[in-house]
C-alpha cells in the first residue's frame, strides 16, 4: 500500500491501477486492473485537497473493477489461429503485385515475425480491384505502403520495405537473402525466377507463388532442402518449336495471354482479385509448412485449378494437363524432379 501511495501521491484522482500477479501452480500471470475514485473534498477548496487525505478518504470508497484485453503476441496468436513459433522465423517476399500482396497478409497474420518486402514499383490505380492497397496509396511505392498497412494489423511484426528488384537486391546485399528462412518469388516472370531458383539453391527454402489468365488456375512450387533435388526449373522442358516449356501450365504454349488496354502501355495478365487470393492462400500454407517443418518439409508442386469457363469463351486452348484435370481441384506433386535438371539435378541421389 506504502509503494502506491508513493507512485500516485502527486496524482490525482481518480486513478487507474494495474497489477499483474502469478497464478499459482502456473508459469503463467494474471494481470488485473481497477479505478481509485476521487474523493468528496468537502473541507477542502476544489483542488487544494492532499494527495495524503485523497487517498485516506478513497480508501473506504468501493473501487471500479476494469476489463483487461491482452494484446502481447502470443495470445493474440494462439487466439486468432496463428501460430507462435513462426515469430522467431524470416521471410523474404519479391513480388507485391496482387498475389503477392495478399500473401504478405496471409504471412503477417500466420505470425511471421519479421518479413522482407522487395518491389520496386508504385502502386496506380489499375492495381486497387485486385491489390490489398487502394487509391488512397496510389503513386506510393507499393512496398512502403503495404508495410505501413501491416503494421498497421499487426504491430507486432517487423516489416522492412526495399524499393528494388530482387536483382538489386542480390547486387547490393546477398547477405539478405540468406537471413531469409524462406524466400518467395511472386514475380510473374518465369526467366527472373528460374534465374534466382537456382542462385539461391544452396541459400535458401524458395517458394515460388503464379497465376495463370482467366481465372484458369494458379501454382506454388516448394524448393527441395538445401541442396536436394527438385525445384522451378524442374518444370522446365525443352520444346523443339517453342523453346523452354513450363510442364506445370494448365494452357497450351503460343497463345497470345495477355490483354492490352490503349497500348502496349497498358498490358496486362487477366485475372481477378478472387484468383489472387486463392493462390496467396495455397502459396502462405506451403511457406508455413516449411517454417514449421524446414528440412523435412519435401519439395511440392501445388495446383489449383478454377474455372474454365472464361478461358474456353476466350478462345485459349488449354494444355494436356489442364484438360485433365478438374474444375475446383487441387493438386499436389511431390515428384516432379528431374535428375538431368540443370538447377538441382546434382542433388539426387
Amino acid at each position: 500500500r506504502r509503494q502506491r501511495q508513493m507512485c500516485i501521491r502527486d496524482r490525482d484522482l481518480p486513478e487507474v491501477m494495474v497489477f499483474s500477479s502469478p497464478v499459482a501452480g502456473s508459469s503463467e500471470r494474471a494481470v488485473y486492473a481497477l479505478r481509485v475514485p476521487k474523493p468528496d473534498e468537502k473541507g477542502f477548496r476544489a483542488g487544494t485537497m492532499p494527495s495524503e487525505v485523497g487517498l485516506a478518504r478513497a480508501r473506504g470508497e468501493p473501487v471500479e473493477p476494469l476489463n483487461v484485453e491482452r494484446a502481447d503476441p502470443e495470445f493474440l496468436l494462439a487466439r486468432g489461429g496463428g501460430t507462435p513459433s513462426l515469430r522467431s522465423k524470416t521471410v523474404l517476399l519479391a513480388g507485391c503485385g496482387s498475389v503477392g500482396s495478399h500473401l504478405a497478409v496471409a504471412l503477417g497474420a500466420m505470425g511471421v515475425g519479421r518479413l522482407i518486402l522487395v518491389d520496386p514499383e508504385a502502386v496506380g490505380f489499375e492495381n486497387i480491384h485486385r491489390h490489398v492497397l487502394g487509391a488512397a496509396q496510389v503513386g506510393e511505392g507499393k512496398v512502403e505502403a503495404l508495410r505501413a498497412l501491416l503494421l498497421q494489423r499487426f504491430p507486432h511484426q517487423v516489416v522492412e520495405a526495399h524499393v528494388e528488384s530482387i536483382e538489386q537486391v542480390f547486387q547490393r546485399d546477398e547477405g539478405l537473402l540468406e537471413e531469409a528462412d524462406v524466400v518467395v518469388l511472386a514475380l510473374g516472370a518465369e526467366t527472373i525466377e528460374r534465374r534466382f531458383g537456382k542462385l539461391l539453391a544452396t541459400r535458401a527454402r524458395v517458394v515460388h507463388a503464379w497465376i495463370e489468365p482467366l481465372g484458369i488456375g494458379g501454382h506454388v512450387v516448394v524448393t527441395g532442402a538445401l541442396g536436394r533435388a527438385g525445384c522451378f526449373r524442374c518444370l522446365f522442358r525443352q520444346d523443339a518449336k517453342h523453346g523452354l516449356a513450363n510442364e506445370a501450365s494448365l494452357v497450351e504454349l503460343n497463345q497470345k495471354l495477355h490483354r492490352s488496354l490503349g497500348g502496349c502501355a497498358g498490358s496486362f495478365t487477366p485475372f481477378g482479385v478472387l484468383d489472387a487470393q486463392r493462390i496467396a492462400i495455397e502459396a502462405s500454407r506451403e511457406v508455413g509448412r516449411v517454417l514449421v517443418s524446414e528440412a523435412h518439409a519435401e519439395p511440392r508442386l501445388t495446383t489449383w485449378v478454377g474455372s474454365k469457363v472464361d478461358l474456353v469463351a476466350a478462345g485459349v486452348r488449354l494444355s494436356r494437363r489442364g484438360e485433365a484435370l478438374k474444375e475446383g481441384s487441387l493438386t499436389m506433386d511431390s515428384d516432379f524432379a528431374k535428375a538431368d535438371c540443370d538447377g538441382c539435378g546434382s542433388g539426387l541421389s
